[in-house]
């Protein structure tokens, strides 16, 4: 190999590594983002399921009530 294609072969090589540190370092905040979310929705459905639980609300009449013809 001449001297241009060992140069241009080492600049690939350098390249090479960077993208995988910075395919490796991508991998590791996507995961924790979706643990996060992860998290986030087993606490939605935690809600939920403890709103299912309780009993519906009281509705209250706020009008008067109709008047007796006695």
């Amino acid at each position: 190999m001449d001297t241009n294609s060992l140069t241009l072969l080492r600049e690939l090589t350098a390249q090479l590594a960077d993208l995988k540190a910075s395919n490796k370092a991508l991998t590791k905040a996507l995961a924790k983002q979706e643990a996060r979310h992860t998290e986030s929705i087993a606490t939605l459905r935690a809600k939920w399921n403890e709103l299912q639980k309780s009993p519906p609300p009281v509705l209250v009449n706020m009008q008067d009530p109709p008047s007796s013809t006695l």
